[in-house]
């Protein structure tokens, strides 16, 4: 069997990605942030809502949500500036930044979570529920074979 790029898994998952990434921007874009600010809030959130110490330590928040140091940081300077999330030193590391969403911050995500579900929705009724299923599982196959 001959190699097809135009054919092959990577093609497919980077054009995949793209196509769900272009979409997801399009109706993130009325509440003035990126799909990159969004997944760094809305992480900073569901930590907020299930962890009483609500702070997030910057590298844990780089690795949970998949950016290098340097990326995260130009995310975070741009959130804090549309005060939306606040970094604090570690009163036990100096060198270690704690991560806090704002009341505001709070706020946009609260008014952005219908929005949020409705791309879910919508990308969960291309597949049924089996093939959805399968799919997430063979992504998770790939992913931890990779990492």
């Amino acid at each position: 069997m001959e190699f097809d790029l135009d054919e092959s898994l990577g093609r497919a998952l980077f054009k995949s990605n793209l196509l769900v990434r272009n979409n997801i921007q399009k109706q993130l874009k009325t509440f003035g942030i990126t799909i990159d600010q969004w997944t760094i809030l809305k992480t900073l959130y569901r930590h907020h809502c299930f962890d009483s110490t609500e702070a997030y330590n910057q590298k844990e928040l780089a690795k949970e949500c998949s950016k290098d140091q340097a990326s995260l940081t130009r995310i975070l300077d741009i959130l804090e500036k549309k005060d939306l999330l606040k970094r604090d030193k570690s009163s036990k590391d100096r060198r270690e930044f704690l991560i806090l969403l704002t009341s505001e911050g709070k706020e946009l995500i609260e008014k952005m979570l219908p929005t949020a579900q409705n791309i879910v929705k919508n990308l969960n009724h291309i597949y049924t529920e089996e093939e959805m299923s399968i799919l997430i599982n063979l992504l998770n196959k790939l992913i931890v074979n990779l990492e």
